[in-house]
C-alpha cells in the first residue's frame, strides 16, 4: 500500500491545474498512421481530423525523422555528387579572402553562375543589400561568412533573419563560417558562437564506423571521400587557426527548435566545441568557428578544412529533409463538431530505391499529443495485410477491437464486420497486437512477403466464477476454521487470477485517498516534478530541474538528503515512476530505464511507445505495465 500512498501525493497540485483548463476536444484522426508505394513520382492521400467536442481546437502538425539503427536517417549515395543542384554565397567584404574564389571555385566541375541564370553551380552575393531580394529557395544549400562583415550586411541579415529561418525550416540548409566570438549574425534557433579564443588544430569526435555508437553522416563523407585515417574519430584538423571560437552546448541543448545536434570537432586542447550540426525543422545547419576563407585559403590539403568544401555541401543536402513529403495544411483550428481533410503528397521523384519513415507529430491545445508513422517505398517491396476478427465461442464479428503494429506506429479498429486492414506494407515481418474489452489480448507475428495476405483472428475470453462468492465467519480468540472456495473458468480462453489479503481500517485505503502530502516541487526548488515512489522510508522522485532532470530522495521529514542525473537522453526527465521495491523504473521517452535506489543503472528496454508516459508495477505477477498517452 506504500506505492499507493505515493501516487496520490501530488493531488493538490494537479487538481489546481485542471480546475483551470476548460472542457477538452474530442479529436480522432483517420487513418492513424499510413504506408504508400510510390510508383508514381507524387502519390496523394488524405487524413482527416475529426473534433467530436464541444469547443474548437488549435492545431500544430510536425514531421519529425525515425531514427533507427538500421536507417541512420536514410540511404545515402557512394560518392559526393552535387549534380542538378544550385547554391549561393553570401559574403560582402573579403576578411582571409571570399569563400566564392577560395572555397567554391576550388570544387570540381563547380560553375560559377550569371545572376540571372539557373542551374547547376552557384551564385554569389557581393551586396549586403542582396539579402532582401533573393529567394532563398531557389538553392539546395547557402554558404554565409559571419564574421568581419559590413554593418549594411550584418543589418540586411537581421531584417530578413525570419525569413532565412522559414527557409531553413522547409528544407533548406546552411553553413555559417564564425570566426571572432559573439557575432551580431546568429544562425537559426538563435545560435551564436558565444565562446571566445582561438585555437590551431580541431579534434574529430565523431566516427564514420555506421556500427559507432558516435557514428556520423559526415566523417562518412569525407572519410570515403579522401580515405586512410583522415576524419576519424580523434583525426586532427591541422589549421593554425581552425577556430576562433566556441559553441556553449546549452543553447543547443535547451533550444524547443532544435530537435537533434551533433559536435562534430572540438578545439585540440581546449575541447569545446568548434564545429557543430544541428537540424531546424525540416532543415539543417553546419556551423564552423574558423575566420571566414582563411581555411580555405591557407588549408586546402586533405585532412584539413580547406579540402573539404564539396564533402560539406554534400553533407547539407543529404541531411536536409523531409523533401519527399509535403502536408498541405500544417496548422489551424477545427470548428465544433467539424473536420478537416488533410491532403498528403508522398514525392519519389529522384529518390533512391528503399523505405523512408517520418513520424507525424499532431499537437493540440488541451489534447494529447497524436502521433503516427508515414511510410513510403520506392522500389520495394509491399503487401497489404486484411483482416477479420471475431468471437471464437460464437463466430460473430467483433466490431471496435484495437489493431496495432508494433515497428510502425500505426492504428485501427475493426468495423461492425469485424474488419480492418492496413495497406502496401514494407514485405517484413510484422507483429500485431489485438485488444477488446472483455476479451484477452492476442498477438500475431506475420511475415509479410510481395504477396497480400488475409489474417483470421478469433478472440477467447476467461470467466471467473467463484463458490461460494463470500464468506464470513465469527471466531473465538485461538479458533481456526478451514473454508474452500471454488474457482471456476467459464469462459474458453485461459483464466490468471491471484488471492491476497486486504488489511483493515485506514491500513486498507483506496489508492486515491490522500495519507500524505509532500510539497516535493518547494522542498527540491523544481516546478516539474512528475512521479514519485516511496521505499524503505524514503520518496524517491523525478524532476526536470531546468533540463538537467534528477531523482531527488527525500526522507519522511520532507527533506532533500540526496539527489541524482536521471538516466536516458529525454530532455525533461520521467514523467513516471514505478517500483518493486528494489529497482525502480522510469521513462518519458520510447525507452524504459530500471536503476538502483543509488541510482545506478540495472537494465533497460525499448518499450515500443513513444512516448512512454506511465509505468505500475504489479506485484501479483511480477510484472511492469507501461503505456503511452492516448
Amino acid at each position: 500500500m506504500i506505492s499507493k500512498q505515493v501516487l496520490s501525493i501530488f493531488l493538490p497540485l494537479f487538481v489546481l491545474v485542471l480546475l483551470a483548463i476548460p472542457a477538452v476536444a474530442e479529436v480522432t484522426i483517420e487513418p492513424h498512421g499510413m504506408s504508400v508505394l510510390a510508383n508514381e513520382e507524387v502519390v496523394e492521400t488524405v487524413l482527416n481530423i475529426q473534433n467530436d467536442g464541444d469547443n474548437p481546437v488549435v492545431f500544430q502538425i510536425d514531421l519529425d525523422k525515425v531514427d533507427r539503427e538500421e536507417q541512420r536517417r536514410g540511404p545515402r549515395r557512394d560518392e559526393v555528387d552535387l549534380s542538378d543542384m544550385m547554391f549561393a554565397v553570401f559574403q560582402d567584404q573579403p576578411a582571409w579572402n571570399y569563400m566564392d574564389v577560395e572555397m567554391m571555385d576550388n570544387i570540381e566541375g563547380m560553375q560559377r553562375l550569371n545572376p540571372n541564370d539557373q542551374g547547376e553551380g552557384y551564385h554569389t552575393y557581393r551586396n549586403g543589400g542582396d539579402w532582401e531580394d533573393v529567394e532563398f529557395e531557389n538553392y539546395n544549400a547557402i554558404v554565409i561568412a559571419g564574421c568581419n562583415q559590413s554593418d549594411a550586411f550584418d543589418g540586411a541579415y537581421r531584417n530578413n533573419y525570419e525569413r532565412f529561418c522559414d527557409y531553413i525550416s522547409g528544407g533548406g540548409a546552411a553553413y555559417y563560417e564564425m570566426g571572432d566570438a559573439n557575432q551580431p549574425i546568429l544562425s537559426p534557433g538563435d545560435i551564436r558562437n558565444d565562446g571566445q579564443g582561438s585555437e590551431a588544430n580541431g579534434r574529430m569526435v565523431v566516427s564514420p564506423n555506421p556500427d559507432d555508437d558516435n557514428y556520423s553522416v559526415f566523417a562518412d563523407i569525407c572519410n570515403e571521400s579522401q580515405g586512410g585515417d583522415l576524419w576519424t574519430e580523434g583525426h586532427v584538423i591541422q589549421g593554425n587557426q581552425w577556430t576562433h571560437c566556441h559553441y556553449s552546448l546549452g543553447q543547443f541543448e535547451d533550444n524547443d527548435e532544435i530537435d537533434w545536434f551533433e559536435v562534430i570537432a572540438v578545439k585540440q586542447e581546449a575541447g569545446t566545441p568548434g564545429a557543430i550540426a544541428y537540424t531546424y525543422g525540416s532543415g539543417f545547419v553546419l556551423t564552423q568557428g574558423g575566420p571566414t576563407g582563411y581555411n580555405w585559403r591557407n588549408h586546402q590539403q586533405e585532412g584539413r578544412w580547406g579540402s573539404i568544401g564539396a564533402e560539406i555541401l554534400f553533407y547539407l543536402t543529404e541531411m536536409v529533409g523531409p523533401d519527399w513529403l509535403i502536408l498541405d495544411v500544417e496548422e489551424g483550428e477545427i470548428g465544433a463538431g467539424e473536420d478537416l481533410d488533410v491532403i498528403v503528397q508522398f514525392i519519389s521523384e529522384e529518390m533512391e530505391d528503399g523505405v523512408y519513415e517520418l513520424l507525424a507529430v499532431f499537437e493540440f491545445e488541451n489534447q494529447p499529443t497524436i502521433e503516427m508513422a508515414l511510410v513510403m517505398s520506392v522500389g520495394s517491396p509491399v503487401a497489404t495485410i486484411t483482416g477479420v476478427v471475431t468471437d471464437e465461442e460464437t463466430e460473430d464479428p467483433v466490431r471496435g477491437v484495437f489493431v496495432d503494429l508494433y515497428y510502425y506506429d500505426m492504428e485501427r479498429y475493426s468495423d461492425n464486420d469485424g474488419q480492418w486492414s492496413m495497406t502496401e506494407l514494407p514485405s517484413m515481418e510484422h507483429s500485431y497486437t489485438f485488444t477488446a474489452e472483455d476479451y484477452l489480448p492476442e498477438t500475431h507475428v506475420v511475415d509479410l512477403g510481395e504477396d497480400d495476405i488475409e489474417l483470421e483472428v478469433s478472440l477467447r475470453h476467461s470467466d471467473c466464477a467463484l463458490n461460494p462468492e463470500e464468506l464470513a465467519r465469527e471466531l473465538a480468540p485461538d479458533d481456526s476454521e478451514e473454508l474452500n472456495v471454488t474457482v471456476t473458468n467459464a469462459g474458453n480462453g485461459p483464466l490468471t487470477y491471484t488471492t491476497d489479503r486486504r488489511l483493515l481500517g485506514d491500513a486498507n485505503a483506496a489508492p486515491w485517498e490522500l495519507r500524505v502530502d509532500v510539497p516535493a516541487g518547494i522542498v527540491t526548488e523544481d516546478a516539474r516534478i512528475h512521479g514519485a515512489v516511496f521505499i524503505e522510508d524514503n520518496f524517491y522522485a523525478c524532476g526536470a530541474n531546468d533540463g538537467e532532470a534528477a531523482i531527488y530522495v527525500l526522507n519522511r521529514e520532507q527533506e532533500l538528503v540526496n539527489q541524482y542525473p536521471q538516466l536516458g537522453e529525454g530532455r525533461y526527465g520521467y514523467k513516471d515512476l514505478a517500483t518493486d521495491g528494489e529497482i525502480i523504473w522510469g521513462s518519458g521517452e520510447r525507452n524504459v530505464y530500471g536503476f538502483t535506489l543509488e541510482g545506478e543503472e540495472v537494465m533497460s528496454f525499448e518499450s515500443g511507445i513513444s512516448p512512454c508516459n506511465n509505468l505500475a508495477w504489479d506485484s501479483d505477477r511480477d510484472i511492469l505495465w507501461v503505456s503511452g498517452t492516448t
